[in-house]
């Protein structure tokens, strides 16, 4: 019996950890801007659009939610970018943020959590940042 070893060289982006087959590919992926973060872990926020309750069949809108962690930066997804967040091109030609958000579901009582992206959320009260926060 032989073994086959195949080695696979990948290029990955600093900024957003995506891989690429190519070199050119991965120097242009890190070229590309970082959008501005607008949210710091700790801070209220409104998520913009309705969330369905599994449990109770029903819709809600999620009103005081807090940032649990800041995610790195990826390229933006431009299908999702199109359809649902109106395809601005400076975030399609950029490393988006991605905000892991958690709530407690008025419905069911139970914690939620999901990530999302600055245009999805809308800033309630901003946790005052410390020099030790920072």
């Amino acid at each position: 019996m032989k073994t086959i070893k195949k080695t696979v060289t990948r290029y990955l982006c600093k900024v957003c950890g995506s891989k690429h087959i190519n070199k050119d590919p991965a120097k242009k992926c890190e070229k590309r801007p970082v959008e501005k973060q607008e949210f710091f872990k700790g801070n209220i926020v409104e998520v913009i659009e309705p969330r369905n309750c599994l449990m109770k069949d029903s819709y809600y809108k999620v009103k005081n939610a807090v940032i649990e962690k800041v995610l790195r930066p990826e390229c933006a997804d431009e299908e999702y970018e199109r359809k649902w967040l109106g395809g601005k091109k400076e975030r399609l030609e950029s490393h988006v943020r991605v905000y892991q958000v958690g709530w407690k579901c008025p419905r069911c009582g139970k914690w939620q959590s999901a990530p999302f992206y600055t245009p999805e959320l809308a800033l309630v009260y901003r946790e005052p940042r410390s020099k030790k926060n920072k």
